[in-house]
């Protein structure tokens, strides 16, 4: 049910992107605005993932931000509660805590062809994630702090890659690549 609640937020917030990207899309003409998408989404990930490593403040801007610690506070208004619409909030609740990862696949929903494509991107993420987190959950995070640091550090990689993918994609919209 957590995890239920979880999910439902990231399509929500896929959804709002993916409608941003339509609205701007109908702005302008689609190679030229998608471009300038995948361009500022690219940069945006590029940064959140220097962020993730420690690189850049990133991280910290995010979860000090008036949004980050009102979301944070109602999450933890939650914590504890037992009936399953408590545990179903703390899941949406959880879905916009600040974090550089949920963040990093939203831009991503940035760049998506329609709302539904938005959400679905985030509801694919959501879905991935849930066995790391029942792993954690159940025990997994007593892994030693030197494997953590290691899954934190291809958790940044990772992310830095797909904003250079999406900087390559946004070259090629421009005619650079």
């Amino acid at each position: 049910v957590y995890h239920l609640g979880r999910i439902n937020s990231y399509a929500v917030i896929g959804l709002l992107f993916g409608f941003l990207a339509s609205a701007a899309q109908t702005a302008g003409t689609s190679t030229t605005v998608r471009g300038a998408l995948f361009l500022v989404s690219g940069v945006l990930m590029i940064l959140l993932g220097l962020g993730l490593k420690g690189w850049l403040p990133t991280t910290r801007l995010v979860e000090s931000s008036p949004l980050g610690r009102f979301t944070a506070e109602k999450f933890m208004s939650l914590v504890g509660t037992r009936s399953m619409a408590g545990r179903y909030m703390l899941g949406v609740a959880n879905g916009f805590l600040p974090c550089g990862p949920v963040y990093a696949i939203a831009i991503a929903a940035l760049t998506a062809p329609t709302p539904l494509h938005g959400a679905h991107t985030m509801v694919m993420f959501g879905l991935g994630t849930a066995p790391v987190l029942i792993a954690m959950g159940l025990g997994a995070g007593r892994l030693a702090p030197s494997l953590q640091r290691k899954f934190n550090f291809v958790a940044a990689i990772l992310v830095i890659i797909v904003g250079v993918e999406f900087l390559f994609r946004a070259g090629k919209m421009f005619g650079l690549v």
